[in-house]
């Protein structure tokens, strides 16, 4: 029964997840189309589907970046605080340890290093999905993207052309 109860657990937290996921995408198609949430469920599916590879691409480099970044705030965090813990003349012969205020601002670094980051996250979702949707569009496709950016595209195009002719 135990073995049963943690398979269950897992399966509703896959399950989970991938809601949120899926959830999040719609909020973004909500934005971007104006669509009733249902709907912009449905096209943020079918978006994600028609582009896995480039949402695992934008995931996993967005990941990385997140987590370097709540690691490099909350190691900043910690170590400013040891160090004015042990070099503040004002603070120095009041503390017994450096050591729990510091864990304590590491935990508050990395909690508000998390929480700025969920919106960086999320941007690099939204940027995507309106990259795609801007590309699949017919008849608009380009219009909404600077000028500027279609000697980059263009590039992209005939790399990924070139990639899929060695396949």
């Amino acid at each position: 029964t135990k073995c049963l109860l943690s398979c269950a657990s897992c399966c509703l937290r896959c399950i989970g997840k991938c809601v949120l996921f899926m959830t999040e995408n719609a909020y973004i198609q909500v934005a971007i189309r104006s669509l009733c949430f249902c709907c912009a469920a449905k096209e943020a599916f079918l978006l994600v589907m028609r582009n896995v590879a480039r949402f695992a691409l934008v995931n996993i480099f967005a990941g990385i970046f997140t987590f370097f970044g709540k690691l490099v705030v909350a190691l900043g965090t910690a170590f400013m605080s040891w160090y004015l813990l042990t070099e503040w003349e004002a603070v120095k012969d009041d503390i017994y340890t450096p050591i729990v205020p510091t864990i304590a601002c590491f935990v508050i670094g990395y909690v508000l290093a998390a929480l700025f980051l969920a919106v960086y996250d999320l941007a690099c979702a939204a940027i995507l999905q309106c990259f795609l949707v801007d590309e699949e569009t017919p008849g608009v496709q380009g219009k909404n993207r600077p000028a500027a950016l279609e000697p980059f595209l263009r590039s992209l195009k005939t790399k990924a052309g070139k990639y899929a002719a060695k396949e």
